[in-house]
């Protein structure tokens, strides 16, 4: 059996990953990772398209990393996006109580739901800022 490594095996197993951490951390965790995704989702794509102007000024930068500006931006992007969405669940001032009065499997189902669209949320994020080093979307 042959057994090939895609970027849909990546993605399916980056799903599973997720929705069993949501699983683990409850309705109150994950929505702080979704609200965390989404400032991180614009912090990064604000700090990283004014990187992306100063990179492609920069001709030192662009020779020390050994890519395009255009990927230096992306990359920038998906490492502040990562480091900050990490940053703000673990550090972030905020707290989420969500009353937990249903049954143990109406919750499991909750946060089964909360873990899809979590994934879902930080995946396309960061097939977007790939996407747009090749010029195909712009965030």
């Amino acid at each position: 059996m042959q057994l090939s490594i895609s970027w849909d095996l990546f993605i399916i197993v980056f799903f599973v990953v997720i929705i069993s951490y949501s699983i683990i951390v409850g309705q109150n965790g994950t929505l702080k990772i979704i609200l965390s995704s989404y400032i991180a989702m614009l912090t990064a794509s604000g700090i990283g398209s004014l990187f992306g102007k100063y990179l492609q000024v920069s001709q030192p930068v662009i020779n020390v990393l050994q890519t395009s500006p255009a990927e230096n931006a992306v990359l920038i992007k998906i490492i502040l996006f990562l480091g900050l969405n990490l940053a703000l669940v673990l550090r972030g001032g905020f707290f989420i109580d969500i009353d937990s009065s249903y049954r143990l499997p109406v919750r499991v189902l909750i946060s089964t739901g909360l873990g899809i669209l979590s994934a879902g949320l930080i995946m396309s994020t960061i097939l977007v800022f790939l996407a747009s080093s090749s010029g195909d979307a712009l965030l």
